[in-house]
């Protein structure tokens, strides 16, 4: 006897009927569960301009994919920043 809301754990379809006291059935109802989404989206892509030895700056460009709900970089051992766009560039003097 249904009492509570059925949890659905993987994507699939729910499918539901009710019998009245007389054992007449309705017909079979269902909804298709298809937004459960357990893969982790794809790692970043990065790039450094220039890549030959240098003395100066190296720009870094990083290229999130766009499932990514939210997007980290950092440098070296420091703080994690959360960035916004699906671009953003961090620079590191070379040396």
């Amino acid at each position: 006897m249904y009492t509570e809301p059925v949890e659905v754990t993987d994507n699939g379809t729910v499918h539901a009927r009710s019998t009245d006291a007389a054992g007449n059935e309705s017909e079979e109802s269902s909804y298709v569960v298809s937004n459960i989404d357990r893969e982790a989206p794809s790692a970043a892509t990065l790039t450094a301009d220039p890549t030959a030895p240098t003395n100066g700056n190296v720009t870094v460009t990083i290229v999130y994919p766009e499932d990514a709900s939210v997007r980290e970089y950092k440098v070296g051992a420091g703080v994690r920043f959360v960035v916004q766009g699906c671009r953003r560039n961090a620079n590191r003097a070379g040396g």
